[in-house]
């Protein structure tokens, strides 16, 4: 349902919205030497159905995306798969009282030159009509890399 991307070695990603071994749908990848196909499933907990594409980010080998539905809250997720076929949840969406962060995020993500993602979601916030997000990826001296979820909302105006 969503975009395609390809790697600077020329392989194609994507993702499927149903199907694999709990049809919770997934991400393939197709090698430009050979076409050989490779496969990663979600399992409901890390999230369920993406229906956008994926951002490559070929600098740290990882793919970035969302599903509109799964996760700890069944409001979606921001994921990260790295080699081999590591997947961690950056966030999980809809996760705050009454969805003020969103839920359902639709769309693929981008990134910025510090590695930051943003997206949206189609559901939640203040008037449940969706949110813009920014996920704040930051790694404190000593510690693994951690993401952070600012919203709109979050900021004083």
């Amino acid at each position: 349902m969503g975009a395609v991307s390809f790697d600077t070695l020329g392989n194609l990603y994507g993702t499927f919205s149903g199907g694999g071994p709990d049809n919770t749908g997934g991400v393939f990848r197709i090698l430009a030497k050979n076409g050989k196909i490779g496969s990663f499933f979600f399992n409901i907990t890390d999230g369920y159905k993406p229906v956008a594409g994926v951002l490559v980010d070929s600098k740290h080998a990882a793919l970035y995306g969302t599903t509109s539905i799964g996760g700890t809250s069944d409001g979606g997720t921001v994921f990260k798969i790295t080699a081999p076929a590591e997947d961690t949840v950056l966030y999980n969406f809809c996760s705050q009282p009454n969805c003020t962060d969103g839920a359902s995020p639709v769309a693929s993500v981008i990134s910025d030159a510090d590695g930051n993602l943003y997206g949206t979601a189609d559901q939640g916030g203040a008037n449940d009509l969706g949110v813009v997000f920014e996920i704040v990826q930051q790694a404190p001296k000593g510690s693994a890399s951690q993401a952070t979820l600012k919203s709109p909302h979050d900021e004083k105006h």
